[in-house]
């Protein structure tokens, strides 16, 4: 598979720009800087993300094109990797004026080479990919979570929300919390929706993604018994897990 480096949307944003932030060890480059203040002022002036969603095609174009060039400019492993696949076209980074044409960085490349403009000392968090599929996982290190964060926020308030500040649902998470699991970026996109955005319910599940059954399945049912809608965020190994240990316990009826 290809993860484009520009992907259209705010979920894919804060991967596509995160690298970009300032931090305090490390300055970026005027061209990155732009790029993801530009990106963090759309998202930021809009909290119910209606903005993003009437964007022009030209509009989004711009930004995309933007991005590209800067990233192409300034992240080591993406140059390599467009010359590689412009070549091949017989193009170079100018003749790139559509972002359906930008190059997809192969998802690969996170398990092989550091994918990053900033220098490794200025590394404010690093995620990595389970290893559910390969033994050699994937590395994403980000200098500052702040695009990230403010992307994931956005997205998720207007999916859940409806524009408002918290949604009614109770969060159950059939997941590590951030503190056991710092690494894992489904953690702290968990965490956030959870604690930020919604009525906690709880995380059951420790650092080895291994699921409290019983304290999961007691959440659910003071949610049925208080009559809340849920929210159940969890990966479908977790759901396995709480589903063959409670085959035997007797139905929740959860409200719509």
């Amino acid at each position: 598979g290809h993860a484009c480096m520009v992907p259209r949307g705010q979920a894919c944003a804060r991967r596509m720009l995160c690298s970009t932030m300032t931090d305090h060890a490390w300055t970026p480059p005027a061209e990155l800087a732009s790029a993801a203040s530009t990106m963090l002022r759309a998202i930021s002036t809009s909290p119910d993300s209606q903005q993003a969603m009437t964007w022009t095609d030209e509009q989004w174009n711009d930004l995309a094109i933007m991005v590209f060039r800067a990233q192409v400019e300034h992240i080591p492993a993406y140059r390599a990797w467009c010359d590689h696949e412009l070549r091949s076209r017989h193009q170079q980074v100018a003749d790139i004026t559509d972002w359906t044409a930008i190059p997809a960085l192969p998802i690969g490349a996170f398990k092989r080479t550091r994918v990053a403009a900033h220098p490794a000392a200025a590394d404010e968090r690093v995620w990595e990919s389970s290893g559910t599929t390969a033994s050699t996982r994937s590395r994403h290190a980000l200098p500052s979570t702040e695009l990230y964060d403010a992307s994931l926020r956005a997205g998720s308030r207007m999916a859940l929300c409806g524009g408002a500040a918290t949604s009614p649902r109770r969060v159950i998470q059939l997941a590590p919390a951030g503190t056991a699991l710092p690494s894992s970026s489904l953690s702290h996109m968990f965490d956030a929706i959870r604690t930020e955005l919604a009525d906690d319910g709880g995380a059951w599940a420790d650092a080895n993604s291994q699921v409290d059954c019983t304290g999961a399945w007691s959440a659910l049912s003071h949610a049925a018994a208080d009559g809340v809608p849920v929210l159940l965020l969890a990966t479908s190994f977790a759901l396995v897990q709480l589903l063959e240990a409670t085959a035997d316990a007797a139905p929740l009826t959860l409200p719509a």
